[in-house]
């Protein structure tokens, strides 16, 4: 979840009124700035992004980073790969590409959570059979969807990204590092609470005991109220997911900049 302003870019995206406006609002403390720049054409994105970049920095607001939509232009997006702050997005080369098409990366990794949470399910009660993707309702499939859309977000924060694999690379792909006690809290805690804006607005509420018929749960409440182990299902759930995409059509690998990952 996230507080989202829109800005219509001047003609100089670097004039210094235009930056100063902007440096003001991420400047507060507590608040995490992630700037997009979506214009009509690739190149005066790419150009928008690159001043606006250097005039923040001159604004003492460093390493704010950029996404920039440059849909048609691969080599402008090229150009980016050694810039550890600005990054371009929209391509049709991945958006629109056959795998994408066939098997989307969302109803990939939505599946892998599935399957994830069914082999913990069994594990703490053999007796149960594992629910397959095609047998879910339409409702719970949207459930591991949205579940898998946040994925990018949780890999953001420990400095990691997910795109699609190439024939450029190794069917292997490097393992990720072994993930800090604090780095688990801050995920299970963003998983959490992800999951209790899901459940509310769907009409859920909380009750001391969960009846799902009636949509009311006994963990819709703030993540800390709830057990450490109550906590790790989730966390457990996405590490099991990632895993198991590494060996798939999906490459996760640091985000340029951070080769060791903030983890």
């Amino acid at each position: 979840m996230a507080n989202a302003r829109f800005e219509e870019l001047p003609d100089d995206a670097g004039d210094e009124r235009f930056a100063y406006g902007i440096a003001r609002q991420i400047q507060h403390a507590g608040v995490k700035p992630v700037i997009f720049v979506c214009g009509q054409d690739d190149r005066d994105n790419f150009d928008s992004a690159i001043r606006l970049r250097d005039r923040l920095d001159c604004l003492d607001c460093a390493n704010v980073p950029f996404f920039v939509w440059l849909p048609h232009q691969p080599a402008l997006a090229q150009a980016l790969t050694a810039d550890n702050q600005i990054y371009a997005f929209g391509s049709c080369r991945t958006a629109a590409s056959l795998t994408e098409i066939e098997e989307s990366q969302r109803d990939y990794f939505a599946q892998q959570l599935q399957q994830g949470y069914e082999e913990n399910r069994i594990r703490h009660n053999p007796e149960l059979n594992a629910v397959p993707w095609s047998n879910l309702t339409e409702l719970f499939r949207e459930s591991n969807r949205q579940q898998a859309d946040h994925m990018v977000i949780k890999l953001a924060e420990l400095g990691y990204a997910i795109r699609l694999r190439t024939a450029a690379d190794s069917h292997g792909s490097r393992e990720l590092a072994p993930i800090s006690s604090e780095a688990t809290r801050i995920l299970a805690e963003m998983e959490h609470n992800r999951w209790v804006a899901e459940r509310l607005l769907s009409g859920w509420r909380y009750a001391p005991k969960t009846d799902k018929r009636r949509k009311l749960h006994s963990m819709l409440v703030a993540s800390e109220h709830l057990k450490s182990e109550e906590l790790a299902i989730d966390f457990n759930l996405i590490q099991a997911a990632l895993r198991e995409a590494q060996q798939g059509p999906y490459l996760v690998e640091p985000l340029p900049g951070n080769p060791g990952a903030r983890i």
